[in-house]
C-alpha cells in the first residue's frame, strides 16, 4: 500500500517537474537569453579594453536550455512528490480523522508556507 502510494506521489511530481519545465521553457527562457546577450556584450566590450576573462563554456546555451534545464526541473518535481508521498503515508491516520484529501492539502500547503 506504502509503495503505490509513494509511486503516485513520484507520479505526480514528475508531472508536475514537466509542467514546471513547460512553464520554464515558455516564461523564463527568454529572460535568460536576454541575460546571456548581455553577459557576452560585457565579456566583447572586456576584450576590445584589453581584459582577458576566462570563461570557456563547458556546454552550450541549447543544451543548458533544454536537457540541463529539463533534467534539474523533473529531477526536484521528482525529489519533491517523493518527499511529500513519504510525509503523507507517515501522517495519514495519526492528524486525526482527516479524510485523505483533505491530508494531501495541508502537508502540501504546510510545506508551501515552510519554503
Amino acid at each position: 500500500m506504502e509503495k503505490r502510494l509513494i509511486a503516485r506521489g513520484v507520479l505526480a511530481g514528475a508531472f508536475g517537474g514537466l509542467c514546471g519545465f513547460v512553464f520554464a521553457r515558455i516564461f523564463v527562457e527568454p529572460v535568460i537569453g536576454r541575460a546571456v546577450a548581455f553577459e557576452d556584450a560585457r565579456i566583447q566590450a572586456a576584450h576590445e579594453h584589453g581584459v582577458d576573462e576566462h570563461g570557456a563554456e563547458l556546454f552550450s546555451p541549447g543544451v543548458q536550455a533544454n536537457i540541463g534545464m529539463g533534467f534539474g526541473v523533473l529531477a526536484f518535481g521528482v525529489a519533491i512528490g517523493a518527499l511529500l508521498a513519504v510525509v503523507f503515508v507517515v501522517a495519514q491516520g495519526r492528524v486525526g480523522s482527516i479524510r485523505p484529501r483533505a491530508t494531501a492539502m495541508l502537508i502540501a500547503a504546510a510545506a508551501f508556507t515552510a519554503v
